[in-house]
């Protein structure tokens, strides 16, 4: 295939060119305008992408959508000036906005259509004031409240704040009862509720009407207006404006950084090829793969979310390694071996493209393996960076090679020569003074320096091999060991911007307020009228208790609860019924508690009973059916509420355990077909999933990557060096940077997260790339020069200073990350870069070792086994070499320069009295022209080496064998 692709695209390289254009500014049109194709990019990502898709997260996603009211809460934080939100001109601000806010057309469409759906500190202070007046509260207006509030002193609210403490401090920071023990009555912050109908989120259009957004920027422009004098500031926080927010700060940041890679690469190319047009054209190939990117990005309907941000970013550090080693070869077959344009870069095409190929492969692999995840942002940042991948590679082995087939001897490499080439001679003289130009014209800057430290690394590395490989197992003992000391973290708010107003806010409300508890869910489904389910949701109740994190004032909420609590009255916020109560005692036969009869009827009151509904509602699920008239009712399940602390996820992994501990009783009539299912979810518990699963998509990924990748590698180079174990030496190294990298991680005190966990498949695709390269050039360079150190020194000091030259536009490509605005791309680009320079250092001075000990036990079992490799340089000249039969010299060496239709064995010089028997002479040698021809003299036949393989040899040509044979 790559003999094909490289005459295609030498022998037409304009179509090669056409065509990738034509695919280029199709992909630019989809991306800009997707609606003319009928398709729609997708550039908002929500919290809800994070959550992996499994049967928690599918629990958790039933009880918000059927049990209880759908509502969601926009919040507005409130920070008092001084440190206190409780003096009467910040309660008078905060009043003032409320009013605003509910007055306005487009908050009022998303409000839930739920008395109390805007409430605040100043409205709920003020309201009770008016209602001990006497005031009812359909008569209670926001002019009033404000009213109210100017004409009360602060010592009169400082009471009036203190006796309802307990009522309000929800609304309030939890300095406030800090404070309040202390003789003092301030909190530093406060913050505004809005309930939303959580329906107006499905009338959320991609790119088009949105009303939680309008809603949201209706509010900032009226605490915009808005002239405080007791507060400090207003932030909003609610999804929709949260993703805006993230992306203006996001999509700005990463421009400056992709920015900024591209001028570096263009530097670092620069100084490589010391060419504006390689530069120039390796840049443009680059550009377009990054357009097919998004193209098929958008026509495979992904998400454009934060982390796709990172996506372009490393493929201009990935991609460019392409176009690096397709122009350092390509110049070392024309300038270095004399091969002519075409040639050169049909070589080039056929050997670096096959490596490319299959480093193409392997990386591809190595990205593609995290589309197992269970995550989504996950999934699709792998698929976006495959495809980038693959896109990369095909626009540079096709795109690179034909404009440069184009460019060479043509009137626009002599307009260059003559035109800009002079201009660039002069920026540099400039730059760089006379002397360091002249000195670069000799020798690339840096070269010789790096060529001889890699050289001797190499050799050191080959005449050491043992001492190197047991250092190498050593250290990749200590930093696995240390590798497994590294915790799994996620926390959805790292992935907030850094130094954003909005995050700021946001964890300005998770440190600030206590929102209570969390809450772990228990759902069971079936018919849960059954006697047999409540007994087991009581025995599940009574598990609970004995858990170590469970709030002990408020632990359980469910339908047992609840009844228990209106036929008693025990809860004083729940009135009791005596009705109930009647029904309730007469129903639990036993005497043990819970109900065995008159179950259905007893759920029956809760939803026909107005007072009690709501209550109901978050407890127990319903359908209601009509037949002639006849309301029934099908109670099919019901929800067991536990009020957690995790610690802020540090315990959430016990939480998991103790509740699927406790719901054994109900997972018995599970397995007894009584109930459907009864599964623990809630927020504790799918932080525990996400890490799970985070971990688990890691180690498939790295699986999947080390597997495919050897037996790709494996089967390849069977097929082209007739080596089992070739494939396996290349990745071995590879394997060990691993565990180099994350001992790495733990040293920088860094944790594994949804982005550094894809780091161990990402960095055996790339070190890969560069083992590939490494053992493909050794085995071409062994099959020519026949020497295991020369082969090695060749292959480091070639392939090892591209490999250089590209692993530090890769570096600068992920390493440019830790300059990003989200915390976990900080870290990715920050071990990446490492990752990639502990890779080159293993394919540089590891991997030579390896494939040193390799040749050496191939030669001694098999001494010709390397001579019978066909060269790709060979090939394309239609050279064979052979080491069976080989050409001797007339100095009795082998050549391996013989020409294919030359005889296998040739004889040595000859004299006059010697005749030998093995050639024939020809019947007609009259007609032989070459007789008439004159034997040159010894000066005039040339050196025996490098040129014997094409010139006559004396005393080898039957016709000729009875002329005198010149003196050696």
């Amino acid at each position: 295939m790559n003999e094909q692709l490289g005459k295609f695209v030498t022998e037409k390289p304009g179509l090669t060119v056409a065509i990738i254009l034509l695919i280029t500014i199709l992909m630019l049109a989809i991306n800009v305008s997707p609606d003319t194709f009928g398709l729609t990019k997708k550039d908002v990502e929500s919290e809800d992408q994070w959550l992996p898709d499994n049967k928690y997260v599918i629990a958790n996603d039933d009880i918000s959508e059927n049990y209880g009211v759908q509502i969601d809460f926009l919040n507005i934080i409130v920070q008092g000036k001084n440190g206190n939100v409780l003096t009467k001109e910040a309660l008078i601000d905060i009043l003032t906005v409320e009013k605003k806010i509910v007055e306005d057309e487009e908050v009022r469409y998303i409000l839930h259509p739920q008395q109390g759906n805007v409430s605040s500190i100043a409205s709920a202070l003020t309201t009770n004031m008016l209602k001990q007046q006497g005031v009812s509260e359909e008569n209670i207006t926001y002019d009033l409240m404000l009213q109210t509030l100017q004409d009360t002193d602060q010592a009169t609210l400082n009471t009036i704040l203190t006796d309802g403490a307990e009522d309000i401090g929800m609304f309030l920071t939890k300095d406030f009862q800090t404070n309040l023990e202390k003789g003092e009555v301030r909190a530093k912050g406060t913050m505004m509720l809005i309930m939303i109908n959580s329906e107006r989120y499905d009338e959320v259009e991609e790119g088009g009407f949105n009303p939680l957004l309008d809603a949201d920027e209706a509010i900032e422009k009226k605490i915009d207006d808005t002239d405080f004098n007791g507060v400090d500031r207003m932030g909003i926080i609610e999804q929709e404006y949260i993703n805006q927010q993230i992306n203006e700060e996001t999509g700005g940041v990463m421009g400056i950084l992709l920015m900024f890679v591209f001028i570096l690469i263009i530097g670092i190319l620069f100084v490589t090829y010391r060419s504006v047009f390689d530069t120039v054209i390796s840049l443009l190939a680059l550009v377009f793969a990054i357009m097919w990117m998004n193209g098929i990005g958008v026509i495979l309907g992904l998400t454009f979310s934060s982390m796709y941000e990172m996506v372009p970013i490393m493929l201009m550090g990935l991609g460019i390694d392409y176009g690096i080693h397709l122009v350092m070869r390509y110049r070392e077959e024309k300038e270095m071996y004399g091969k002519s344009i075409q040639d050169a870069l049909k070589i080039t095409t056929l050997s670096v493209g096959g490596a490319l190929f299959l480093a193409t492969l392997t990386t591809g692999i190595s990205f593609g393996s995290n589309t197992v995840s269970e995550i989504q942002p996950m999934r699709e940042f792998s698929i976006f960076a495959l495809v980038g991948i693959l896109s990369a590679f095909i626009v540079m082995v096709t795109f690179v090679p034909s404009v440069k087939m184009l460019y060479h001897g043509s009137r626009i490499e002599l307009f260059f020569k003559r035109l800009i080439d002079p201009i660039v001679e002069k920026l540099k003289r400039a730059i760089f003074g006379d002397k360091a130009f002249e000195a670069s014209k000799q020798k690339k800057a840096g070269e010789s320096h790096l060529a001889a430290f890699l050289a001797k690394g190499s050799l050191a590395a080959e005449h050491h091999a043992y001492p190197v490989i047991g250092a190498v197992l050593v250290v990749s003992l200590f930093m696995t060991g240390l590798a497994t000391q590294l915790d799994t973290e996620f926390d959805f708010t790292e992935f907030l911007p850094e130094g954003a107003q909005i995050s700021e806010d946001i964890v300005y409300l998770t440190d600030n307020f206590a929102f209570g508890t969390e809450e772990g869910d228990i759902l069971i489904k079936g018919d849960i009228t059954n006697p047999a389910v409540l007994l087991a949701m009581n025995e599940t109740q009574s598990n609970i208790l004995d858990n170590d994190d469970i709030n002990e004032q408020d632990p359980i909420d469910s339908i047992l609860i609840l009844m228990h609590d209106v036929a008693t009255g025990d809860n004083e916020d729940i009135a009791k019924h005596q009705g109930f109560a009647d029904n309730y005692t007469a129903s639990d036969t036993n005497g043990d508690g819970v109900p065995d009869t008159n179950i259905t009827e007893l759920f029956t009151f809760f939803v026909q009973d107005e007072d009690y509904r709501m209550e109901a509602i978050s407890v127990l699920h319903w359908v209601e059916t009509e037949t002639n008239g006849t309301i029934s009712y099908t109670f099919d399940g019901a929800v067991i509420r536990v009020g957690v602390n995790s610690q802020n996820g540090a315990t959430a992994g016990a939480i998991k355990v103790d509740l699927e501990n406790d719901i054994k009783p109900l997972e018995t009539l599970v397995k007894n077909g009584e109930i459907d299912q009864v599964i623990a979810t809630g927020e504790p518990i799918l932080i525990e999933v996400i890490i799970s699963s985070i971990e688990t998509s890691g180690i498939q990924s790295l699986i999947i990557t080390i597997v495919v990748a050897g037996v790709i590698l494996t089967i390849v180079f069977y097929i082209k060096d007739k080596s089992l174990v070739l494939g396996i030496l290349t990745e071995i190294p590879v394997i060990l940077v691993i565990s180099w990298v994350f001992g790495a991680m733990y040293l920088l005190k860094m944790d594994l997260n949804v982005m550094t966990i894809m780091i161990s498949s990402m960095t055996v695709g790339l070190g890969i790339t560069y083992g590939i390269h490494v053992t493909h050039r050794f085995v071409e360079d062994l099959s020519e020069l026949d020497d295991i150190d020369k082969a090695c020194t060749s292959t480091v000091t070639n392939t090892g200073t591209a490999l250089f030259g590209a692993a530090i536009t890769t570096i600068g490509g992920f390493g440019i990350l830790v300059f990003a605005p989200i915390p976990p791309m900080k870290k990715f680009g920050a071990i990446s870069a490492l990752a990639i320079g502990f890779s080159l250092i293993a394919s540089v001075f590891v991997l030579p070792t390896f494939l040193s000990l390799w040749a050496k036990w191939v030669k001694k079992n098999d001494p010709c086994y390397f001579q019978h490799h066909t060269d790709v340089k060979h090939k394309i000249e239609d050279d064979a070499l052979s080491c069976d039969d080989p050409v001797k010299d007339i100095e009795g060496k082998d050549s391996k320069d013989t020409k294919p239709d030359q005889p296998p064995s040739m004889p040595g010089p000859v004299s006059e009295d010697e005749t030998p028997s093995d050639i024939v002479t020809p019947t007609d040698p009259a007609n032989d022209k070459s007789l008439d021809t004159p034997v040159p003299e010894p000066e005039d036949m040339g050196e025996p080496d490098g040129e014997i393989a094409t010139q006559e040899l004396p005393g080898t040509n039957p016709e000729k064998m009875n002329e005198p044979i010149p003196p050696l």
